[in-house]
């Protein structure tokens, strides 16, 4: 949280995007890939433990943007925070005016990063058949070093063809998200996530894991699917997306109603508004 809210004297609302997850989430999130370097930087650690809490809590009003963050919120900080839901750019992030003939991959979008869940994704093409298995993209803006390489081990060692693609143009991505079979979701406990609604606001199907904000955004079986985070769970749901491509298509169309109805950036800009005006 801004150390600037301890100071303030005049009304503030903090909007908490994300926690320090490496202090609050170390079982996910580490600094350091050595148990020995995460144990000196303890001390350091439970300094910007005192500095977040006390900054967090001089703030008059703390908004948040989903159930699961606002439940951590209340655990870290002892406060209760109001929920304002961002959307996306539907102009944007659309399906288009043609109708786009889907290729034979599916899409996982976030950071090379172990937390972002890219490997989770692999496994659960492992458990496709091979003469159904579709080819894995992944849209990354930056990479833990020697990440990459992991990834494309644990692909060879499964015979999952990947793709990684760094730093692509939001038109790119937004042709990905419309060609794709559909977009896959393992990030852990992602604080709201966007991905999923850039997809369904382009018509194509999600699928989940059960965790942070993505329950608030991946409606069962309409919008699309949420699982435990069990490979083969997620290749379950995977293959019934490939073997009914129109009932696909439903959830897809589904999807572009849900965001452009309820998930506007005019709707959010307007919850925060009345959030500021009130104080």
């Amino acid at each position: 949280a801004p150390p600037v809210l301890q100071y303030l004297t005049i009304p503030s609302v903090y909007f908490c995007f994300e926690h320090p997850r490496h202090i609050y989430e170390n079982s996910i999130i580490r600094r350091t890939n050595t148990a020995l370097t995460e144990y000196a930087l303890k001390p350091l650690g439970a300094m910007e433990k005192r500095m977040d809490r006390s900054s967090a809590g001089s703030a008059t009003q703390i908004v948040t943007f989903s159930t699961y963050m606002q439940s951590n919120i209340e655990r870290f900080y002892g406060r209760t925070a109001k929920i304002v839901r961002p959307g996306v750019n539907s102009k944007f992030f659309c399906p288009g005016d043609r109708p786009v003939e889907k290729g034979r991959f599916v899409l996982s979008v976030g950071a090379l990063w172990k937390f972002k869940g890219h490997e989770t994704v692999i496994r659960i093409l492992g458990h496709i058949p091979a003469s159904s298995r579709p080819e894995l993209k992944i849209v990354a803006d930056r990479e833990y070093p020697g990440y990459k390489v992991k990834l494309h081990s644990l692909a060879d060692s499964l015979s999952v063809k990947i793709v990684i693609e760094r730093s692509i143009s939001e038109e790119s991505l937004r042709g990905m998200y419309r060609n794709a079979q559909a977009v896959i979701c393992c990030q852990r406990n992602e604080p709201y996530g966007l991905v999923p609604l850039e997809a369904m606001a382009c018509g194509t199907p999600v699928i989940a894991i059960q965790e942070g904000g993505f329950v608030d955004n991946v409606i069962q079986g309409k919008t699309g699917f949420l699982f435990s985070g069990k490979p083969e769970e997620g290749a379950e749901l995977l293959m019934n997306i490939l073997r009914d491509p129109e009932a696909a298509s439903i959830m897809g169309s589904n999807g572009v109603l849900f965001t452009r109805k309820e998930r506007t950036i005019i709707q959010g800009a307007k919850q925060l508004g009345e959030i500021l005006e009130s104080l």
